[in-house]
Parts: C-alpha cells; sequence; structure tokens
C-alpha cells in the first residue's frame, strides 16, 4: 500500500536522473565501492543508438535505457578519456517511429561529443571533476 503523504512516484525528470548519475560518477552514492559496482552493471546496458554517432574508441556510456508506447529514455555518464559527463534524454508523447527518436538521442549525444568534448567549447558545463 501506497504511503498517501508521498506523491509523483512514478515520475522523475532530467534533473533528478543528471543528478543521480552525477553522485554516482563522484562516488557519493552509498559508498566508492557501491558506485563502482553500480558503473559495471550501467556498463552493461546493451541499448547501443544514443551513441551510435561517437567514435567507439573514444568513449564509453554507463547507460539505463527505457522505452514504452510513446515514450524513449537514455541517461548516464558519458566516459572520454579522463573526462566524465552526463546525458539525460527524456521523450514522450512521441508520434514518430522510435527509430527516429533513437536518431534524435543519437544526435544529442553527437553535439555534446563534439562541442564539450573535442572542441572543449569555452562555454560547455561545468566538467564533474571541475566541482569537487
Amino acid at each position: 500500500r501506497r504511503d498517501p503523504r508521498v506523491t509523483n512516484l512514478e515520475k522523475t525528470n532530467a534533473r533528478h536522473l543528471g543528478t543521480l548519475y552525477e553522485k554516482i560518477a563522484k562516488k557519493e552514492v552509498v559508498s566508492p565501492k557501491a558506485c563502482e559496482t553500480m558503473i559495471e552493471i550501467l556498463f552493461g546496458c546493451t541499448g547501443t543508438h544514443t551513441t551510435s554517432k561517437l567514435p567507439k574508441d573514444a568513449v564509453r556510456f554507463a547507460h539505463k535505457t527505457g522505452s514504452i508506447d510513446g515514450i524513449l529514455h537514455d541517461s548516464g555518464i558519458l566516459f572520454a578519456g579522463d573526462r566524465k559527463f552526463i546525458l539525460v534524454t527524456l521523450m514522450s508523447e512521441l508520434k514518430t517511429p522510435e527509430q527516429e527518436a533513437e536518431g534524435a538521442q543519437a544526435e544529442i549525444a553527437k553535439v555534446v561529443y563534439e562541442g564539450l568534448i573535442v572542441q572543449d567549447a569555452p562555454r560547455s558545463p561545468r566538467r564533474l571533476e571541475d566541482t569537487k
């Protein structure tokens, strides 16, 4: 039975997921060892559409995908060399075929990779390493 004081249990947003992944990447959830285990489990995710446009030898994505009719999600920690970035895509109310939405996720990841990692854009968001 659900506690009536708790609401929105089935809802999340990009900020919630991003905060969770940031804490995992910084090893601030439960224990450092638990975070390392979580990251290894996330590396086991078999969905590859988000990183399909990225060089396979340059990045690793510890992530979790999710989809049901009209909804497609992928979020996690993008590792590029010694740098880490949080990438969250939450798509809902999709009217297009899933392949098109997956293509959009891949395009978002490509923009992040090229703009923040390859070019190291001067106005890029803070890296996890910069927040210690």
